[in-house]
């Protein structure tokens, strides 16, 4: 007869678990690497490579983080917008994303982009207002440039930032200061734009006010006085005659 041959003993059920959880261990920090290097490549990278076009992008008043995902992802500067929301939200910055319009230069990754974004950095423009110009016509060069007429009107039209100045003005008509402003392209801006306006009014009259007290007159006075001489002429070596009279 044939000797039948010795079984194999089996390790006991005890042993193997620390082998199964090694192998386990091992996959779970291989798929935690690959995580980890793939969430590098898209977060650190360029999506934007130098000497590349600008890249325009808008974003609306509101935006959630989301909606601005997505918009990225239409442009092809994210894979999927999850990545940039959690990008967001590591950060901590997902809440404070600035409005505006972006003109995204390279290299650029998308911790660049949500750096640029989280400050602000929004497409700026010079805005010039010559001298002269009415309420209106101020708004109508705004509307030129693109900013928001209602935003704009609505801060013309409260005169309490020169109501020290001012106690009987109804609007800023006559303290818009001209000059040559610079813009940034957000919703923000045409309030911006009459903070600017008013801030160089003040900015100029403050050193004169003395002097127009002791002359008996009031501000409202000097500015109207002005704005006559403007209309009369558009020479400055005329000015002071006409003023005169």
């Amino acid at each position: 007869m044939k000797a039948k041959p010795a079984l194999r003993a089996r390790p006991p059920a005890g042993r193997r678990w620390p082998r199964r959880l090694a192998w386990l261990l091992v996959a779970l920090a291989g798929l935690a690497g690959a995580a980890w290097g793939a969430w590098w490549h898209e977060t650190t990278r360029p999506k934007i490579a130098e000497g590349a076009l600008p890249v325009r992008l808008v974003v609306p008043a509101g935006a959630s983080a989301e909606a601005i995902a997505r918009q990225l992802a239409d442009l092809g500067l994210v894979r999927h917008p999850l990545v940039f929301r959690a990008l967001a939200q590591s950060r901590g910055v997902g809440a404070r994303l600035k409005a505006g319009e972006y003109a995204l230069s390279g290299p650029l990754s998308l911790e660049g982009i949500l750096e640029t974004l989280a400050r602000g950095d929004v497409v700026r423009r010079d805005l010039t207002i010559p001298e002269g110009k009415g309420l209106d016509e101020i708004a109508a060069l705004v509307v030129a440039e693109g900013l928001g007429l209602e935003a704009f009107l609505e801060a013309a039209r409260d005169p309490s930032p020169l109501r020290d100045l001012d106690p009987a003005a109804t609007d800023l008509e006559g303290y818009l200061f001209p000059d040559t402003y610079d813009l940034p392209q957000s919703p923000e801006a045409p309030r911006a734009l009459v903070r600017r306006m008013t801030g160089r009014f003040r900015e100029v009259i403050t050193p004169q006010l003395e002097r127009i007290a002791e002359k008996g007159l009031t501000v409202r006075q000097v500015v109207t006085l002005a704005s006559i001489v403007e209309l009369e002429t558009a020479s400055a070596d005329e000015r002071p005659r006409i003023a005169a009279v």
